[in-house]
């Protein structure tokens, strides 16, 4: 697995009940293309930021797009907390079965803050572009208002030197 700090990511809440996460490794982009309508995204990753954080060490999501989707893992040691593991993994089933095979298409490692701070800021720009007409029209009730102000109190607690 690939050890680096030389990563970002980029949320994009599109119109009509479509997101894009984007990973960006050492000059390489992965577009993970994801469907509203078979979960709630923004949630999700709230939700799995929470769980690492209060000090769950492994967790997963599964997004799916309209056919497949992705299985995204992540995995922090015990013995080196300060890093995290992710894995994203391609499925081509569709929503209602059980994924049966998965691709793997990118699995890296890197500083756990990192991946935090970059998934905030992701968070927070999309938080704040929703608060402007322009940008909220076609994406009404698509990002979780309440759920971010509690992530982000959550994450004030947490890494209060940083926030």
């Amino acid at each position: 697995m690939e050890k680096t700090d030389e990563f970002d990511i980029v949320l994009a809440l599109r119109p009509h009940g479509w997101s894009s996460f984007y990973f960006l490794i050492r000059g390489n982009t992965y577009e993970l293309v994801i469907s509203h309508i078979f979960s709630e995204p923004y949630i999700d990753l709230i939700n799995v930021l929470a769980l690492l954080i209060k000090g769950e060490f492994e967790t997963e999501v599964i997004w799916y797009g309209e056919p497949g989707g992705h299985k995204i893992n992540f995995n922090r040691s015990k013995e080196r907390q300060h890093e995290i593991q992710i894995s994203v993994t391609f499925f081509a089933d569709s929503y209602g079965r059980t994924p049966a095979k998965f691709e793997e298409i990118l699995a890296f490692e890197t500083i756990f803050e990192q991946f935090v701070i970059n998934s905030y800021a992701q968070l927070k720009k999309i938080y704040l572009l929703m608060q402007t007409k322009q940008y909220s029209k076609g994406r009404e009730n698509e990002f979780p208002i309440g759920e971010y102000q509690a992530f982000e109190k959550l994450l004030k607690a947490q890494f209060s030197k940083i926030f």
